[in-house]
């Protein structure tokens, strides 16, 4: 029964989730799908309508011929554990990519569904339930299956159910996968003296990076709430603001932003994201100068505590989709769980993924092969906390989305 453990905070959720291959039969509850419908539908987004839309696929037929669009072709053969029948429903994600802005191949309709979804499986996970994201699959065979319109992308796939709970039998291939790849790949992780540096890229931090669990235990918003209750909880929680108060942000709390961003899926694990933590106010106002574009100045980096630099190391030009490539998906997923956990501490935030890239790398001294996905600024909010100063600044809705979310 530890599959369906029921965490008690934010973090518990966070270890807990993991790709699921193997799922009981019956569908999942509609409580529990109405959680992580809610968690989507919070989710920020770029200007005053987000792109994506969830299909929630639970009738036999069209979810038999989701998972079996998402086996053909060359790509869906890395799929072939989804032809046991024990699937009980299907997620598809997908998104318009002329509804929200782009800048090069910065496509960020990608950023805000990776987001959006990440989300969902957050909360999924606090019900009991289990995701599984996709990416290698062909396009056409599933929007054919879905009735999509044209211009639609698929973002990503996943099945959703409740863990399989019965013991494994040594002829159950797919149980066997899944057990595989739950004890030899998902625990398999990058410590953060790989992934996080100070001020510029590769130089060390020069405090311990081990997160304290006693003083997150004490800081926890989420230990108080219901376990359907942490995800949406906190996303209402969500401070995106312009200005901050000054108040440094403490190692500790860095320490357990950096850990959650850690935990988050990534194509077959590859942790791509790398984090440069920049304290000193010179480099801070050296960043402002990067923050400049058409709509001015997005947001003064100096009254930050910390300015967080999200880059996709290795592999960063490997692609999902024609335009889709991983480095858009994988280092927002791991952003939404810094957002989550800012939330957690009682942190406000600002993610700006339009900037001048190049001149950002230089001052990190970022690698040639690496790409700057966001600059997020974070400290303490000012009792003003004021939201949505900024047009290409994430933003939370003002109430839940009443679409985006379909269940079929």
């Amino acid at each position: 029964m530890a599959e369906i453990k029921e965490p008690v905070s934010l973090i518990e959720v966070i270890r807990l989730r993991r790709s699921v291959r193997k799922y009981e039969s019956e569908v999942a509850p509609k409580k529990a799908l109405n959680g992580a419908v809610a968690a989507a539908r919070l989710s920020a987004a770029f200007g005053s309508s987000p792109s994506w839309n969830i299909k929630v696929i639970l009738e036999e037929k069209q979810a038999a011929a989701c998972r079996k669009a998402a086996m053909s072709g060359f790509k869906g053969k890395t799929n072939v554990w989804m032809a046991a029948g024990d699937i009980p429903g299907m997620v598809c994600v997908t998104a318009n990519p002329d509804s929200a802005p782009r800048k090069g191949d910065k496509q960020f309709y990608l950023m805000e569904t990776a987001m959006a979804f990440e989300n969902f499986a957050l909360a999924a996970r606090a019900s009991g339930l289990g995701t599984c994201w996709l990416g290698a699959f062909d396009e056409a065979p599933v929007a054919k299956a879905l009735e999509l319109p044209k211009g639609t992308r698929i973002v990503a796939m996943s099945p959703i159910g409740i863990p399989f709970q019965k013991q494994i039998t040594p002829l159950d291939i797919t149980g066997q996968f899944d057990r595989f790849i739950k004890k030899r790949l998902h625990y398999q992780r990058r410590p953060l003296t790989e992934t996080v540096f100070l001020e510029k890229f590769g130089k060390p931090a020069v405090w311990d990076l081990t997160p304290d669990a006693e003083l997150l235990a004490g800081a926890s918003i989420s230990a108080g709430m219901n376990a359907d209750d942490i995800v949406p909880g906190l996303l209402k929680k969500t401070r995106f603001v312009s200005t901050f108060a000054k108040k440094d942000v403490e190692e500790w709390k860095l320490n357990w932003l950096m850990e959650a961003a850690r935990l988050a899926p990534s194509s077959s694990n590859s942790q791509i994201w790398r984090f440069v933590i920049i304290r000193c106010k010179e480099n801070q106002w050296r960043l402002e100068s990067c923050a400049h574009n058409e709509r001015g100045l997005q947001t003064p980096f100096p009254e930050a505590g910390v300015v967080i630099a999200a880059i996709a190391d290795d592999g960063a030009q490997r692609a999902r989709g024609k335009e889709q490539p991983y480095f858009m998906i994988d280092v927002p997923i791991a952003i939404s769980h810094i957002s989550l956990m800012a939330a957690e501490l009682g942190l406000a935030l600002n993610i700006m993924p339009d900037f001048h890239e190049g001149r950002a790398a230089r001052i990190i001294e970022a690698p040639s092969r690496s790409r700057i996905v966001a600059l997020i600024s974070v400290g303490y909010p000012t009792k003003r906390d004021i939201q949505g100063d900024f047009p290409m600044q994430i933003k939370l809705p003002s109430k839940p989305r009443k679409k985006g979310v379909e269940i079929i």
